[in-house]
């Protein structure tokens, strides 16, 4: 098999098409371009004309073709066009338009096809929709996300304006796409520093507008930034921009106090314009006069802090453009919590009355405990802020370790702090159950067990002190929880199950005090699921199932009171995927393929309110998937190959927007193995050999990684192994025993740092049975060790190849009983009855 390391093979490049535009001819609606179909023309700028296209395949879809203009020849502009091309090329972000091809007509012009947005610019959407203040600032912020990834990969957009962002509806949503990267500079390249007046002037920093021997950087990104959040805010209260100059956008602001004379922004001050900026409140004219400061010295330092200032004004907090002293923090703390109104304030006004005239009957006592009590509450704010959003931040970066400090000290506190009463004793043990998240994210779960084992004693001094109330039965739930949570990690399933069992009977004595909100009935579905887990980890099969079974029954009664919740849809689609697992590995073939089906149609349910989430078209997959394997083991091959074919256009959809997530990657390599393994039973042997070498192509490239992970590695075996048995079957021996002895090797190594391994095992069984003529100790040793696993999980994949160990070793008797299970089961896959076909005179007699 002639095996390379080449990427996979992208869609068939534009030809006829282009040689007549490359010759002159014009463009025109209904006009083949290679894959693409032209549909319209969607506008023309110096350096191209962009359409819109059919895209037919290999995937069917819209797409916009920008093709560089015939006249621009091979000069700057065609330069601009090329570092486009490969801004977009090398980015995939939400927030950024994404490109799917590329190429250079017979001229040596260039084209590119990407993500066509179905929506209008940024401008024509507020104009429109006249969204809120804080729907702008929250648009902002997120075309600020694209921006600061732009700049994280060392590109300087140069030209971001409103009509270089496109908003697409998504599930009822604004999403913004940033596009038009064509006078992009690399943050350190040298055209940096000599990057001429290129941009448009109504958004252009003034480094960017006279060029000067210090260039510009990432912050002149920041001043457009600064004068689109100018003019969103004035469209989206009708402020009129007619007296403004084309360069003016800063001083509109600057307008509302003063006459901006002498400078290179000249606005005529009138009391009604003035009257019309004072809509624009305070803070966010702050944010953008300081997105736009002249000194870009005094700007925000990247499109990230921009974001910041933003996300601070909606949250009602101060925001770091404002230097309003602690008059300002007042103000922003009434605006935070305006719910109180004016009784809440009076009731306030009172109560500092009152602490100011108590202060001065306190005794030294009495402040020691104030103290104490200020510590504790300050200690438990600090450990719920480490581990809410800010630990969420870190732990996506892998850089939960900026915390370690902070958490370490304030776990010395919290664990000699004494517990003047329940409440407190209750609000400790969650500042510590908090904690304890942190060190399991670590790894360090000895610590962690400790840390919830001192949780657990606050709880049980609360509970002395006042039981049996909600707060308390749900802390004590959660922190069970987590005990056994760390006794499954180390693999200690009868330990889980003990805690586990405890979660239940506390989430269930909280359902009679949550009806309303429901947060009982919710928690005795976790506890139903993670006792599930833990029976299939011991090998409890029956038991397994009957807890999912109890999951599912209290989830839909959950989604009775919530039909149209997708978290409890979603949680039930989980449930009857692991019920399936369950059922499989008990040998109920049918059963689990009919959960499966419950799984894709609840997905599919899903999918229908949020068709473009690509978590649920990941999800579909790998459901698409799993009934493909069980329908194959029940010897329906074109059902199988349906839901493989399907599965794989998921995923290669999906592996297309964003070739960096892993996971993508090594299920799109899986799936390609499958099909491949499915066309080598049908005997189609070249399908099956282009598939095989697609799918190791796909594992070996794995993005993001220097090494491959546990599951990638496991993957290529398995490819290996396949790639192995076709070689043989070719007469192809010597390749054959390479790539056999490859998945050996792979498995082993994997094998010896997990034992338990029960995927791998199977498939280093199949590789000593994959030899021409396996015989002699491979056999004895596959034979010991696939007794054992099944003993724990009598799955057909594990029955079916001790059936063979059984044929090959002589013992006929053996292998009939397991052939007849298989039988019982439904077993039909193609390569199992092609192997009994061989050996039938053999197991006959």
């Amino acid at each position: 098999m002639a095996h390379s390391h080449s990427s996979p093979t992208r869609p068939a490049t534009l030809v006829e098409g282009l040689e007549l535009h490359a010759a002159g001819v014009a463009l025109h609606a209904g006009q083949r371009l290679g894959p693409y179909r032209l549909l319209k023309a969607l506008g023309e700028g110096g350096m191209g004309v962009v359409w819109l296209a059919d895209q037919l395949e290999p995937f069917e879809r819209k797409v916009a073709i920008k093709l560089s203009n015939q006249k621009i020849g091979s000069g700057l502009a065609q330069s601009y066009f090329e570092v486009e091309r490969q801004a977009m090329a090398t980015m995939v972000h939400p927030y950024i338009a994404q490109i799917y091809d590329a190429g250079a007509l017979p001229n040596g012009a260039l084209y590119f096809a990407m993500e066509y947005v179905q929506g209008g610019t940024l401008d024509s959407y507020v104009s429109t929709n006249k969204p809120s203040l804080d729907a702008c600032a929250a648009l902002l912020a997120l075309v600020c996300q694209g921006v600061q990834y732009a700049h994280q990969r060392g590109l300087i957009h140069r030209d971001l304006k409103p009509a270089n962002i496109l908003i697409a509806d998504v599930a009822g949503q604004p999403m913004p796409k940033i596009i038009d990267f064509g006078i992009a500079i690399g943050v350190d390249s040298a055209r940096a520093a000599a990057a001429g007046s290129a941009g448009t002037r109504a958004y252009m920093a003034p480094e960017q507008l006279n060029p000067n021997a210090d260039g510009i950087d990432v912050r002149a990104d920041v001043y457009a930034l600064g004068a689109i959040l100018v003019e969103t805010l004035c469209l989206a209260l009708d402020i009129s921009l007619e007296p403004l100059a084309q360069n003016s956008l800063r001083s509109l602001l600057s307008a509302a106090a003063y006459t901006t004379d002498g400078s290179r922004d000249r606005l005529q001050n009138t009391p009604a314009l003035r009257t019309q900026i004072k809509r624009i409140p305070k803070p966010l004219r702050a944010i953008a006069l300081k997105a736009m400061a002249d000194d870009r010295a005094q700007r925000y330092e990247s499109a990230a802090a921009f974001a910041d200032d933003l996300s601070r004004w909606r949250e009602r907090r101060p925001v770091l453009a404002m230097r309003g002293g602690r008059i300002y923090a007042v103000q922003c703390f009434v605006n935070r919590y305006r719910a109180a109104s004016t009784l809440g304030f009076l009731t306030l006004v009172s109560l500092i009355a009152g602490l100011v005239v108590a202060a001065y009957g306190l005794n030294q006592a009495q402040h020691a405990r104030a103290l104490a009590e200020t510590r504790r509450e300050q200690a438990e704010k600090l450990v719920g802020y480490m581990l809410g959003d800010f630990a969420t931040k870190l732990d996506a970066d892998g850089k939960l370790d900026l915390i370690h400090g902070v958490a370490k000290q304030a776990l010395a506190y919290l664990s000699q702090a004494n517990d003047p009463d329940a409440h407190s004793a209750i609000q400790r043990a969650a500042a510590l159950r908090t904690i304890g998240d942190l060190q399991t994210r670590r790894g360090q779960w000895d610590e962690a067990k400790v840390t919830f084992t001192k949780a657990e004693a606050a709880l049980n001094f609360a509970e002395s002190a006042k039981p049996g109330t909600a707060e308390l039965l749900f802390e004590r739930a959660q922190v069970a929880y987590w005990i056994g949570y760390c006794a499954y990690n180390a693999r200690k399933f009868d330990a889980a199950k003990v805690q586990w069992q405890r979660y239940l009977e506390y989430a269930q004595r909280l359902q009679p005090l949550t009806v309303a909100e429901g947060t009982g009935l919710l928690e005795t579905s976790y506890a139903f699921n993670n006792l599930g887990i833990a029976a299939f980890g011991a090998g409890e099969l029956g038991l397994s199932i009957r807890y999912f079974d109890q999951v599912i029954e209290t989830q839909r009664k959950l989604l009775l009171s919530s039909p149209k919740d997708s978290s409890f849809l979603s949680s039930l689609s989980a449930s009857f995927s692991w019920r399936a697992k369950a059922q499989e590995a008990n040998g109920d073939l049918t059963g689990a393929l009919f959960s499966y089906r419950n799984q894709l149609s609840l997905i599919e349910q899903l999918r229908a309110s949020s068709p473009n989430a690509a978590n649920l078209q990941f999800n579909e997959a790998n459901a698409r998937q799993w009934i493909s394997l069980l329908t194959l083991q029940l010897g329906n091959m074109n059902e199988a190959k349906d839901q493989l074919v399907r599965a794989i256009t998921l995923l290669a959809s999906l592996h297309s927007l964003d070739p960096s997530v892993g996971n993508w990657q090594r299920t799109l390599a899986t799936a390609e193995s499958n099909l491949a393994w499915l066309n080598f039973a049908q005997g189609n042997e070249i399908d099956s050999e282009i598939g095989i070498e697609r799918a190791i192509d796909l594992f070996l490239s794995e993005t993001g990684s220097a090494t491959l992970s546990a599951d990638g590695r496991r993957g290529v075996a398995i490819a290996y192994q396949r790639a192995a048995v076709f070689e043989f079957k070719m007469g192809r021996n010597e390749s054959g025993e390479k790539f056999r002895q490859k998945a050996i090797d792979l498995l082993e190594a994997l094998l010896a740092s997990d034992s338990d391994d029960r995927k791998s095992t199977v498939v280093l069984i199949c590789a000593w049975l994959g030899a021409p003529n396996p015989q002699g100790a491979p056999l004895l040793r596959a034979k010991t060790m696939l007794l054992h696993l099944a003993a724990k999980q009598p799955d057909a994949e594990v029955l079916a190849v001790l059936v063979r160990v059984h044929i090959l070793l002589h013992e006929f008797s053996a292998a009939h009983k397991l052939q007849s299970r298989l039988d019982a089961m439904g077993y039909q896959h193609p390569n199992y009855r092609a192997f009994l076909a061989i050996h039938s005179e053999g197991a006959k007699s």
